[in-house]
């Protein structure tokens, strides 16, 4: 999603879970041990409805993708397994967090490797995302005047992975 700052693109990518249907009792049992992993779950309860992790820029390769030391743990893009992953700026990410999302993009699982031992994580999950036109945010706003030169962003090996764009409120001719 495209658009100027307050046009509601987190909103929007906040009621998707909301449409989506409760998770089956198979998918229920995959995504409950990686959430009570992160201590997200009280021992016997069962997640129920696709799981909405939301990631801003500032987000480290080791939260996105998961880690450990003795012990393995999910990141993000596990979170939200069976569910969306929403990404806030996205054209704010660095390259590096950008490179991190390929792998589970493509593979639809993370792989956890350390000395000792070596993790595989589920990570089939829905890319959301969500990003300003320009710095400013008003690049080809009908009522505000954009204050930069030139849109930001540009092509990145995950960005050329999402199959839809669509512009929100601002006029500014991001379709694909």
């Amino acid at each position: 999603m495209v658009g100027p700052p307050g046009e509601g693109k987190s909103l929007l990518a906040r009621t998707i879970p909301t449409i989506a249907p409760p998770l089956t009792l198979a998918r229920a049992l995959e995504v409950t041990p990686i959430h009570a992993a992160q201590g997200l779950v009280e021992p016997g309860q069962l997640v129920t409805t696709s799981p909405l992790r939301m990631i801003d820029p500032t987000v480290t390769r080791q939260a996105l993708l998961g880690g450990g030391y003795e012990q393995p743990y999910p990141g993000e893009v596990s979170l939200a397994h069976h569910g969306v992953l929403y990404c806030d700026e996205l054209l704010q990410f660095s390259r590096g967090t950008m490179e991190a999302l390929r792998t589970p993009l493509q593979d639809r699982q993370v792989a956890i490797s350390r000395v000792h031992w070596r993790q595989v994580f589920p990570a089939s999950f829905q890319l959301v995302a969500a990003c300003n036109p320009c710095p400013c945010g008003y690049w080809h706003h009908p009522d505000v005047p954009c204050r930069c030169t030139r849109p930001s962003g540009g092509a990145t090996p995950a960005s050329c992975r999402v199959r839809w764009w669509t512009a929100l409120g601002c006029g500014c001719g991001w379709t694909r």
